[in-house]
C-alpha cells in the first residue's frame, strides 16, 4: 500500500514524460493545420505537394525513426490525417513499413492508416491513436 504522499508523486508525469506527451499534441496539432492548409488551396482548384507541407519531413522521420512508439503512432495518425489521393504513393510506403514496427500500438495505428488510404470514407484518426488523457495528480 502506497501512503498518499507516494501515490502522488507516482502520479506525476517526469519532465521527459510531458516533453513526449507535449511532441504528440503537436503532431495532431500540425496535421490539422496541414490539412487546412490543402483543403483551402483545393478549395482555389489548387493542390499542395506533400513535400511542401509545413514540418512533413519532421512528421515523416518521427513516424519512421522515433524510438518512442506513441509518438511513431501519433504521426502516422497525422500523416493518416492529411492523407489525399496525390500522395497515397509516398504515405502507403510509410504505412506498409510502420505494419512491422514492434510495437502493437504502431502496428494497429499502420494497418487502420492504409485502410483509410485505400477507403478513404473511414474516420480520420484511429481512437487508439488519440492522446491519451494526462493522469489527475493528487492535489
Amino acid at each position: 500500500q502506497l501512503s498518499p504522499e507516494e501515490d502522488a508523486e507516482a502520479k506525476q508525469l517526469s519532465s521527459m514524460e510531458a516533453a513526449e506527451r507535449n511532441k504528440q499534441y503537436a503532431l495532431f496539432t500540425l496535421a490539422m493545420i496541414q490539412n487546412t492548409l490543402t483543403n483551402e488551396a483545393a478549395k482555389k482548384g489548387e493542390t499542395i505537394q506533400l513535400t511542401d507541407l509545413p514540418a512533413i519531413n519532421n512528421m515523416i522521420e518521427i513516424a519512421t525513426e522515433n524510438p518512442n512508439p506513441m509518438l511513431r503512432s501519433s504521426a502516422i495518425a497525422g500523416l493518416s490525417y492529411i492523407a489525399k489521393p496525390e500522395y497515397k504513393d509516398v504515405l502507403s510506403n510509410i504505412f506498409e513499413a510502420a505494419k512491422n514496427d514492434a510495437d502493437p500500438t504502431v502496428k494497429e495505428v499502420a494497418d487502420f492508416a492504409l485502410n483509410k488510404l485505400n477507403n478513404p470514407e473511414q474516420p480520420a484518426i484511429a481512437k487508439d491513436a488519440q492522446p491519451q488523457q494526462t493522469p489527475q495528480l493528487a492535489a
